[in-house]
């Protein structure tokens, strides 16, 4: 069998999608095809519970935003058509029934594991890789030995930089994550560094909102 060639069908996995667009430099809200819980204004997504901002991130190719809430867990996705990823979870915490070690539960392939001090405080940083985790789906044609043409699907991997810590005024735990999709493990090292760039970028619209 020979491969012809492939590309990236622009499809997204999950449903209850809204979108926003850049205008001047900036993300503003688009009317979500599902409900958003939360809201967007000049940019910025507020939780449901209303403790938490997030700057949207800067994406130009099929810009997407979908809310969930369940329980004390609540989280914010933006992606786009092309496989970057960014998340926020937050978890309602005003017993201190849940830790920051609590998320790591969901990570099956840590590749790297650090505990800083910020000012926020105590801040775990993860890099993980969900198999076929990202969000886009990869199509190649291929020809067999007959030469007729078929398709071949898959999903390809997610490389994740995480930071996890808490807000203790606003009794939460917060986990902010920023991925891509990878084709070629052989350039993770190429591409972790600049997935902990995007983070510290992503982890600075995240603010506390003033009651």
């Amino acid at each position: 069998m020979k491969k012809i060639w492939s590309w990236v069908f622009l499809c997204l996995i999950l449903g209850s999608w809204g979108g926003v667009l850049p205008e001047n430099g900036k993300v503003m809200g688009q009317e979500p095809v599902g409900r958003l819980k939360g809201k967007i204004k000049n940019g910025s997504y507020l939780f449901p519970h209303k403790k938490l901002r997030v700057q949207a991130p800067e994406l130009l190719f099929g810009p997407k935003v979908r809310d969930e809430a369940y329980n004390k867990f609540t989280q914010v996705i933006f992606t786009d058509d092309i496989g970057n990823f960014f998340r926020v979870v937050t978890i309602d915490n005003p017993d201190g029934q849940f830790t920051l070690e609590n998320s790591l539960s969901v990570m099956k392939e840590i590749r790297e594991k650090t505990e800083i001090r910020t000012p926020r405080g105590r801040e775990l940083r993860v890099i993980d890789n969900e198999r076929e985790g990202a969000e886009v789906v990869i199509t190649t044609v291929i020809k067999d030995a007959q030469g007729k043409p078929w398709m071949e699907s898959k999903k390809p991997d997610l490389l994740t930089a995480n930071a996890i810590f808490e807000l203790p005024e606003q009794k939460l735990i917060v986990h902010a994550v920023v991925g891509g999709m990878v084709l070629d493990h052989s350039k993770d090292d190429e591409t972790i560094p600049k997935l902990k760039q995007q983070l510290e970028a992503f982890l600075s619209g995240i603010t506390p909102n003033p009651e």
